[in-house]
């Protein structure tokens, strides 16, 4: 087996693995020893299979070796959680202006760049999510890409000033800030 990073799997990736087999010699068979390079295709998915022919042991029969298996297993080292095959998620905590406001952000994806996405006004519920299209890990094709999922989250109010603290006092006493009972789930 070899692990890869999340990352490594929007493009090419090579990984070199340790390979003890068996192989003929004129006096029988050893043990040997050596290093062999993978090309991990982009979109392999944890516990892909990669094949390489004639890498594997000697058959008895002298027909030449057998097929070495290598099972990927993707290291996740990122905020990204994989979601399915190809899609991936995200949580970005906002501000509560920004989430009842609405606002444009940039949010980065895994491939170290980032994607506009637009916070609608009053339209997204905290735990709610708002896709961005084909900025998910890439498919088979190496061009495609899955989808990235945005959740939202409300950022925690910190070190808040005494002008913020009457802000918000004036609109709790619009009503707006009320308790509200709901299902419990």
């Amino acid at each position: 087996s070899v692990n890869i990073n999340l990352s490594k799997t929007l493009s090419l990736a090579k990984a070199s693995i340790h390979v003890l087999r068996k192989v003929r010699t004129d006096h029988g068979f050893i043990m040997e020893d050596s290093m062999e390079t993978l090309d991990i295709p982009p979109g392999t998915k944890e516990g892909d299979v990669i094949r390489l022919k004639g890498k594997g042991h000697a058959h008895e029969d002298k027909s030449g070796c057998g097929d070495l298996e290598v099972t990927v297993h993707i290291v996740n080292d990122t905020s990204f959680t994989r979601i399915g095959n190809y899609d991936l998620g995200i949580a970005v905590a906002f501000t509560y202006p920004q989430i009842i406001l609405g606002c444009r952000v940039q949010i980065p994806t895994l491939d170290g760049r980032t994607a506009g996405m637009v916070l609608p006004p009053s339209g997204a519920q905290v735990g709610g999510t708002i896709k961005i299209p084909g900025k998910g890990c890439v498919k088979p094709d190496g061009i495609t890409r899955g989808d990235l999922y945005v959740k939202v989250m409300l950022k925690p109010l910190e070190n808040i000033t005494e002008y913020q603290k009457e802000l918000l006092n004036e609109l709790q006493a619009t009503g707006l800030g009320l308790p509200e009972l709901q299902d419990y789930i």
